[in-house]
């Protein structure tokens, strides 16, 4: 198991588990150590709340590290008991005679719930926030909770059974193929990049509250800036709670140092002289303004960027464009889609999210999709967006499947449409809505099954419209528009467009200057991971050092993926030398192959005006589309990124230069390319000499041990001489520095 990312032994051990919070007259923190428990085994172990079932047991060392080698499939009982989480805890007199109110910010999935052995609730979404009135079941003094949490895979199966049309199902890679039928993260039993882990568990706050004075409890609260003419800018806070008819549902409005009286029907109004603008990364600054609403002690707070946002789409002859416009400033779009940051939901922790998200920012990205087989992420996420400047096309959390419409489905996917359309208004940086992700490939020609998805699309669709009516609405991803049902995979005409062709088309590089798209907002090619990463599931001793090895296909979730890059490897490079050379060989090619496609289509600018490269993150050590590896560390594509990504960047020059890219057919010089000379400056980042004999195509240097550690620049082409490359490292070790780097390139890497 990978040090960096043990189990969190979280710091709420640390804390009373029944301290109540500053501020707060009746709320009681119910994070903390909570008991595990399946029916299936006599046995409880400890676990950590917010968490999850697999990640005590890992801690607990009863199951083996799923990620390591190929032993994935000794945890896929996990998905099919069920578990209760329990704990007891003491109710402290400030509780007395107030109604009161048990919230759950996230259970996955479903789950019924006792207080004091009585159950007093049952839910069936992960993706919604739970408020449970409890005034008269309390106990003065000790209190018991339990949350039983049924077999995921089992509740899917029978939920899919209940569907009229069996047939409806997901068509992704997963260990559950009616996983669609169940509100839960789709890709927690596998997708074409990731391991099947199906975890339950209990995440964000748990708490009870209760708002002093009898006042109804605050669900949300919101701010919205509209800049006026004489280019002030007036900003609304909205606050919604539970009371409408409550005779002092009246709360209190503070906004950049100002207090104003606030309720449901009347929001809070500001002005803001000679705003300061919020700005995409690489436009302008981000400024936020701070706010907040209280009600009855009960507090939600943010801050807001004044800024505009526009979705562009005008006739043009040839079809319509496609792109955004902010503050009235038409943008090119770059960026990448982000995926679940580990299958381990306690191990994604806010600090490792914005590292994630400051590496985007870092390599000139502008924006992320949040992908529709995921969840809708934790409030870290995007307040570093917001910080960062990183635009969120936000996807719901449906793709690749047939979704159900019965009644009860639709009526579940209305209520948490709305919980989060209403959870995330606050953030500045969300400026569009899509219903799913590639959903609508299943409705492409007229079939029995389009009247459904029009219909479960429909109700995100009026969410969206009755909830947030000034974010951009996109109703699937690929798509040409609102009613046109043209899958935009090999056309781009209009909307936007998932391109496949040269990875799964299997077409050479040269595939990607026969799409002119409009907005690309997925493609992607494959890399095998580094070997530091390698190391950290496989062993060499045991025969895993090869690309074919049980151990590298069970890591490798695409069928085919290994043979795609091999043969891509086979028509523009000579042949790896050794195992170690393919991993570096492919991760090259794939900085090239994304070069390629975004070189020629930002130079189609204004016809083309988004590209999203498929994929930021990975969620375990695994070959994938990644430009980042599960441990942080940049790959070349990243590397890379940063430079095409650039604004200065020349992509006519560049997409010319790279339609005749071949390294096999002419002999490759000797460029015997090495560290001479590393020098430590006062800031404590180190000073890299490289020397080249001779003309050194794609110069690689890496850090073994620490996967944060970045350089100013990296896999570029070297001149014979010297070039220096500056290195910052961020952890310390007894291992010097002139052993844990090294530098390769092309040449020393081929036969």
């Amino acid at each position: 198991m990978n040090n960096n990312f043990k189990t969190l032994k979280t710091a709420f051990a640390a804390l009373s588990l029944f301290t109540v919070l500053n501020g707060y007259s009746a709320e009681l923190n119910l994070a903390g150590l909570w008991q595990l428990s399946t029916p299936a085994i006599s046995k409880t172990w400890p676990c950590n709340i917010p968490g999850d079932n697999a990640s005590a047991l890992l801690e607990a060392k009863f199951i083996p590290d799923p990620f390591y080698r190929n032993i994935e499939d000794t945890v896929q009982w996990i998905g099919d008991v069920d578990w209760t989480f329990s704990r007891e805890f003491n109710l402290p007199e400030t509780f007395s005679s107030k109604k009161t109110y048990l919230e759950f910010d996230s259970i996955d999935t479903a789950a019924d719930i006792y207080l004091n052995k009585v159950k007093i609730a049952s839910v069936t979404n992960q993706f919604r926030k739970w408020s449970i009135p409890v005034t008269k079941k309390l106990n003065k003094g000790k209190n018991a909770i339990e949350v039983r949490v049924k077999a995921p895979r089992r509740i899917a199966s029978e939920l899919w059974l209940r569907t009229p049309d069996y047939d409806v199902r997901s068509w992704a890679v997963t260990t559950c193929r009616a996983i669609n039928a169940l509100r839960k993260t789709q890709c927690c039993f596998g997708w074409d990049w990731g391991v099947s882990l199906p975890v339950s568990g209990i995440y964000g706050n748990v708490r009870l509250v209760a708002p002093e004075n009898g006042a109804p409890l605050l669900k949300y609260a919101w701010a919205e800036a509209e800049i006026k003419d004489d280019k002030s800018a007036e900003i609304r806070v909205y606050a919604l709670t539970n009371g409408k008819k409550a005779k002092n549902n009246i709360g209190v409005c503070e906004f950049n140092g100002e207090k104003k009286e606030i309720s449901p029907s009347k929001p809070a109004i500001f002005k803001v002289e000679n705003p300061e603008l919020w700005w995409p990364n690489g436009m302008g600054n981000q400024r936020l303004y701070p706010w907040s609403v209280d009600f009855g002690g009960v507090k939600i707070s943010g801050r807001v960027g004044i800024r505009k946002f526009e979705l562009v789409r005008e006739k043009d002859g040839k079809g319509e464009s496609f792109g955004f416009r902010v503050n009235g400033k038409d943008i090119f779009s770059l960026g990448a889609d982000w995926i679940p940051c580990d299958a381990f939901p306690s191990r994604r922790t806010p600090e490792r999210i914005r590292s994630l998200l400051k590496s985007a920012a870092d390599a000139n990205m502008n924006t992320i999709r949040v992908w529709g087989g995921g969840e809708y992420e934790n409030d870290a996420f995007y307040e570093a967006c917001d910080e960062l400047g990183l635009l969120i096309w936000q996807d719901f959390m449906f793709a690749c499947a047939r979704y159900p419409a019965r009644k009860d489905f639709l009526d579940e996917i209305a209520a948490e449409a709305k919980h989060q359309v209403l959870r995330l208004k606050k953030y500045t940086s969300i400026f569009l809505w899509c219903g799913d992700n590639e959903c609508i490939a299943a409705v492409r020609e007229p079939c029995k099954y389009r009247d459904d998805w029009i219909a479960w699309n429909a109700v995100l669709a009026n969410a969206v419209k009755e909830n947030a009516p000034n974010t951009i609405w996109w109703p699937s991803s690929p798509c040409a528009g609102p009613g046109d049902f043209t899958y935009n995979e090999l056309t781009g005409e209009s909307g936007d467009s998932h391109y496949w062709g040269v990875w799964h088309g299997a077409r050479d590089l040269s595939g990607y200057y026969q799409l002119q798209p409009r907005f690309c907002s997925e493609f992607g090619f494959q890399s095998f991971p580094s070997l530091p990463v390698v190391k950290t599931f496989a062993d060499e001793k045991r025969g895993d050092f090869d690309v074919n090895s049980r151990v590298m296909l069970a890591h490798q979730k695409n069928n085919g993926g290994n043979d795609k890059m091999n043969k891509m490897l086979a028509r523009y490079f000579p042949e790896p030398k050794d195992f170690a050379s393919r991993l570096y060989l492919s991760q090259v090619q794939q900085a090239l192959a994304i070069e390629t496609a975004v070189a020629y289509w930002r130079s189609l600018w204004p016809r083309c005006r988004g590209a999203i490269v498929w994929q930021l993150n990975d969620w375990w050590p695994v070959a994938s589309w990644s430009s980042i590896e599960y441990d942080g560390r940049w790959k070349p594509l990243h590397y890379a990124m940063k430079r095409f990504f650039a604004p200065n960047y020349d992509s006519k020059k560049r997409a010319e230069e790279l339609r005749n890219i071949d390294y096999k057919s002419a002999p490759l010089p000797k460029a015997n390319v090495r560290i001479t000379s590393i020098k430590k400056n006062d800031n404590g980042s180190y000073s890299v000499t490289v020397k080249a004999d001779d003309k050194a195509y794609f110069v690689w240097l890496e850090d073994a041990i620490d996967p944060n550690a970045r350089f100013d620049d990296n896999l570029v082409d070297m001149e014979k001489g010297e070039k220096v490359f500056i290195y910052t490292p961020k952890l310390t070790t007894d291992e010097p520095i002139e052993k844990r780097l090294s530098v390769r390139d092309l040449s020393a890497s081929v036969k």
